[in-house]
């Protein structure tokens, strides 16, 4: 992508508006010189000119961040990778619920263990705590306008490659010792990746 994506989209905007190029520039202080260069990807606003052409256009502040983004950074392979896991979230989400109750059901049924119900009563608590950490936490990371989007992709990449790993290395015990090698990182792994997912989602809706 280049440049001239964001000046698609203040035109379009703005054309949505029934607005010229000269009128916007009045609204925000500037010339329609300027609007044109934003428009043909001559330049980007300024910072401090940000907020004001959001409002005047109806979006976020961080849509046009966003906006910006998408036009400096080509989209790689990894950006490829978490589109296609976007693309399959409703398969994933059934996926990590099922290695989120295969496991605990399980153990509910067959386990021995002295503190069996202290277990099943603090493995829903502690992943609902843990989906409620990392949704947000992966929402806010792709919409703040000043974390690189290259970076975050990255880190989630590698994210997701450290909690499948985690599962495997705590779903093993479980086979060694069934039932009782259960614990709640048993399902906190799925639930945490399930998070993580559903993040995706809410970036690119």
């Amino acid at each position: 992508m280049g440049s001239f994506d964001f000046g698609n989209y203040i035109c379009e905007l703005r054309e949505k508006k029934g607005w010229s190029q000269s009128q916007l520039g009045e609204k925000l202080g500037v010339t329609n010189k300027a609007v044109s260069r934003w428009e043909n990807g001559g330049a980007y606003p300024s910072t401090e000119l940000m907020l004001p052409l959001a409002e005047a256009l109806g979006v976020t502040i961080e849509d046009l961040y966003k906006a910006i983004s998408a036009s400096k950074v080509p989209k790689t392979r990894l950006r490829g990778f978490l589109e296609a896991m976007t693309r399959h979230s409703r398969l994933i989400t059934w996926i990590c619920f099922a290695l989120m109750l295969l496991p605990y059901g399980l153990f509910l049924l067959f386990g021995t263990v002295e503190q069996k119900w202290t277990l099943v009563a603090s493995t829903p608590v502690i992943c609902v705590i843990a989906y409620g950490a990392f949704y947000p936490a992966f929402r806010w990371a792709y919409k703040n306008p000043f974390v690189s989007e290259k970076v975050t992709d990255i880190y989630t990449v590698i994210f997701l490659g450290l909690m499948l790993l985690g599962y495997i290395s705590t779903v093993q015990y479980l086979f060694w010792d069934f039932p009782n090698g259960f614990t709640a990182s048993s399902c906190l792994c799925a639930a945490i990746v399930l998070a993580v997912v559903r993040g995706l989602k809410r970036r690119y809706k």
